[in-house]
């Protein structure tokens, strides 16, 4: 591509995300001191964490999509970038729970442009049997984040907690992190506008319009209904632990924010990159050996083990056996991930991958991101009745999603590897003729 070499432009990209998800993330760390302050409960905070950020970034992921397919990229990126910091930053400043609410909704909406676009971008750039490993390291900068929030959370909260006490200003050390994560934006917006040069589409004959989109997901519906809602499945079981896992550590063994931020957020950092990177070889592996559903068996694979390791934690009484199952956890989250993504743009026709991509993060939005932390939460406020049962809550969400996920992913897989090939993998067949 003209412009800067693609390994520059994965690497903005990936910083992009990474920030995105400290964002997202960091108010899992902080449920304690937000509870306490604006009078919350369990399953509030829930929304806050799940249903508050999914409920319009799963609804503007579609016209978000739609202009990665019909606009400049790198434009709609920058401004999604600017959206979300400047709601981070708006968290800060919250009195309530309603306040809190649409800061989160805020938030949402400008993460919901980098995805599909960033997806889109990357298909332009990488070839299909580059594709799985090159969104596999996109996507390990949102576990990067998820670490990073953990491990630099904890540290950070203590210092603003001293620095608002300390100051004039009455202000908790939870508004103070929010007000320096929205205006961590504007250094990730000059790199943003420094590096990325739009590239050619692959295809360039005219986009097609929303209707065709339409039409053509009816026509692949028997893959893409199991392939979306399967991986929705596994990601609602993935946002749950990380939503839950730092209460668990707190409620259950009594550490501070301090210990699990450093813990947890070693574990991430350490891990994650393991995961994803594995996850992304082995399914370029497959592609390679002949079998073009490799980024979906990837995926079952992530199903059957993730599934004993959140069972596990209700059976294990000790800090030590539930940190080494969390571990294990924060290996897997990201293995099928980018699979997942890989997949959905190698079976989609070049001219709507944005389009295809944000309805693929419709669904996987809807059941992940704001079904984990709430039916973790639901389970545990009223199934349960008791919050320090969070380690069961979290095995009944393991135990009932993922069986289903492995399944539906196993039936999406035998689809997969007898695709339409006037429309389903023209990807490949611009690959093959270049």
């Amino acid at each position: 591509m003209r412009g800067m070499p693609r390994g520059f432009v994965l690497f903005t990209l990936t910083l992009a995300i990474a920030l995105s998800f400290v964002d997202r993330q960091i108010l899992s760390l902080l449920v304690a001191p937000v509870k306490s302050e604006l009078l919350l409960s369990d399953f509030q905070i829930s929304l806050l964490h799940g249903l508050a950020f999914a409920l319009l970034y799963m609804v503007l992921g579609l016209p978000f999509g739609w202009l990665a397919d019909h606009r400049n990229r790198k434009r709609v990126i920058l401004a999604g970038i600017g959206f979300w910091s400047l709601m981070t930053a708006t968290c800060g400043f919250a009195r309530n729970f309603a306040e809190l609410f649409l800061a989160r909704i805020g938030v949402g909406v400008g993460e919901a442009s980098l995805q599909p676009a960033a997806y889109s971008l990357l298909a332009d750039i990488y070839p299909p049997e580059k594709l799985s490993l090159a969104i596999s390291i996109f996507s390990l900068g949102a576990w990067l984040g998820v670490g990073s929030a953990f491990l630099l959370g904890g540290q950070v909260v203590q210092i603003a907690d001293l620095v608002a006490n300390a100051s004039q200003l009455d202000w908790s050390g939870w508004r103070l992190l929010f007000i320096l994560l929205g205006l961590m934006g504007a250094p990730i917006c000059f790199l943003v506008f420094v590096v990325i040069r739009e590239p050619p589409r692959r295809q360039l004959a005219k986009p097609l319009p929303l209707i065709e989109t339409g039409r053509f997901l009816k026509r692949r519906a028997g893959l893409m209904a199991p392939l979306a809602i399967g991986y929705g499945l596994i990601l609602l079981s993935v946002y749950a632990f990380l939503a839950w896992a730092p209460a668990l550590l707190m409620r259950t063994y009594g550490w501070s924010v301090y210990e699990v931020g450093f813990a947890l957020g070693l574990s991430a950092l350490l891990l994650c990159p393991l995961g994803a990177v594995s996850g992304g070889m082995l399914s370029n592996r497959l592609i390679k050996s002949g079998r073009i559903s490799g980024p979906v068996v990837v995926g079952v694979f992530e199903a059957a083990l993730l599934a004993p390791c959140l069972v596990g934690l209700a059976l294990v009484n000790t800090a030590g056996a539930t940190i080494a199952l969390l571990a294990v956890c924060f290996f897997l989250g990201p293995f099928a991930l980018g699979s997942a993504a890989a997949s959905v743009q190698i079976s989609t026709p070049p001219r709507f991958r944005g389009q295809i991509s944000a309805v693929y993060l419709l669904v996987t939005s809807l059941l992940g991101v704001a079904g984990g932390p709430a039916l973790t939460a639901f389970y545990t406020d009223y199934v349960l009745g008791d919050e320090s049962r969070i380690d069961e809550s979290l095995a009944l969400v393991g135990a009932t999603a993922l069986p289903i996920a492995g399944i539906l992913l196993t039936i999406a897989a035998r689809r997969f590897s007898v695709p339409d090939e006037d429309e389903a993998l023209p990807c490949l067949t611009v690959s093959q003729a270049e």
